[in-house]
């Protein structure tokens, strides 16, 4: 069926999709981050074992707490072959 321009045909107007951004729930920041951004700040680099010594809090809660900071810019996650990461202050961390 061949449609000529003049006959009555609705446009409909294509709704452009968003790009898809993960949502990052909601984080706070407490008292204990900001010593974990103090010790970073004091070491420049810490793996996640020396804050875990550093802190007296185990490698499984850091994480917990490293990761969110890290996806919101106060730390950076240096990786490198075969290491562990080691953080060190992003921008977000630098201007509290």
């Amino acid at each position: 069926m061949d449609l000529a321009p003049d006959d009555n045909v609705e446009e409909t107007e294509v709704e452009r999709a968003e790009p898809i951004e993960p949502r990052l729930p909601s984080f706070v920041l407490t008292k204990w981050d900001l010593d974990i951004l103090r010790l970073i700040w004091q070491h420049r680099f810490l793996r996640r074992e020396q804050l875990a010594i550093l802190t007296s809090r185990s490698p499984k809660k850091l994480h917990e707490r490293l990761l969110p900071m890290t996806k919101r810019g106060y730390l950076k996650a240096l990786k490198f072959p075969l290491q562990q990461h080691v953080y060190t202050i992003a921008k977000e961390g630098s201007a509290l």
